[in-house]
Order: C-alpha cells, then sequence, then structure tokens
C-alpha cells in the first residue's frame, strides 16, 4: 500500500479539506439566515375611519340632546311667562315648586321618561330661581375697579417688556 508519509500526508490534506468546507457550509449558511424574512406578522391590524366612531349612535344621541334643549326651552318660557304675570296665584304657585304640566309628560307611562322630565323640570325651577335673583341682586362685581385694575396690569407688562 501506501508508504506512512502518504497516509500522514492524506489525512492531514483531509482534514484541511473538511474543515475548509465546514467554514464554507457555515458561511453559506449565515448568509441565507441574514436573507430571511419573519413569517409571523406582528403589526397591528389596519384600522378604518368609518369604523372607529359609531355615527349612527352619535347622531342618535346629539337627537335626543337637541329635544331636551328645545323641551328646556319651552318650559322656561312658560316659567318666565308665569313669573312675569302678576297674578298672586300664580306667582304662590311657582315658589311652591308647581310648574306647570304638559299634556305629554302625563300621558307618559314609560318611568325613565317620567324620571328624567321630572329631572328637567327640577333644573328648569332652580334656573328660573337663579334668574330671578339675579335681576333682584345687585353683581358684586364693580366695573371701574377692574376697569382700573386692568389698566395697572396693562402699565406694568409694558413696563416688563421693556426690559426683556
Amino acid at each position: 500500500d501506501l508508504p506512512l508519509w502518504q497516509t500522514r500526508y492524506r489525512a492531514f490534506a483531509m482534514g484541511l479539506v473538511e474543515k475548509k468546507m465546514q467554514e464554507r457550509q457555515d458561511a453559506m449558511m449565515k448568509k441565507r439566515i441574514d436573507k430571511m424574512k419573519p413569517t409571523v406578522d406582528n403589526k397591528p391590524p389596519p384600522s378604518y375611519e368609518h369604523m372607529k366612531y359609531n355615527l349612527k349612535k352619535q347622531q342618535q344621541e346629539d337627537d335626543r340632546l337637541t329635544e331636551i334643549e328645545r323641551e328646556n326651552g319651552i318650559l322656561l318660557d312658560k316659567l318666565s311667562r308665569i313669573a312675569s304675570r302678576k297674578e298672586p296665584d300664580k306667582a304662590k304657585a311657582l315658589e311652591k315648586g308647581a310648574a306647570p304640566r304638559s299634556d305629554m309628560t302625563m300621558k307618559d307611562s314609560n318611568p325613565a321618561r317620567k324620571a328624567e322630565l321630572q329631572r328637567i323640570a327640577e333644573e328648569n325651577q332652580q334656573l328660573l330661581k337663579r334668574i330671578q335673583d339675579a335681576q333682584t341682586s345687585k353683581s358684586d362685581y364693580n366695573k371701574e375697579a377692574l376697569d382700573e385694575e386692568f389698566q395697572k396690569h396693562e402699565a406694568y407688562c409694558k413696563v416688563g417688556s421693556k426690559f426683556q
């Protein structure tokens, strides 16, 4: 067979070749791994403008608030007319809290609606009382003193702005 030195040289050469091939395979594997793209999509799902807001519900709420404001205006107008009358029996009834009721509230059998209308009537009663108190009482603010204080403040601001 082969002499010993050739056998050893061949084994040494094979080791070098195997090492070189392993390094090449490792480099190719690293290159493939670097080129890989993620397969799991972890981005948030797309959001659509028409699904962000419940426009129908918003419209219904706006309609409900508009109706409440309209009813409040009607009640306030009625209360103001009653309060401006000179008849003593109507004024006494108003002071006791017996606000005039419309036919619609008497016929309604929905307890939640009755409670809502009762709350609105109480708020209107309180608002009317505040309006009447505001008409009879004198203001706590003195316009001349406030104007004078404002003029002083303006002068201070002008002086302060000169130094900046």
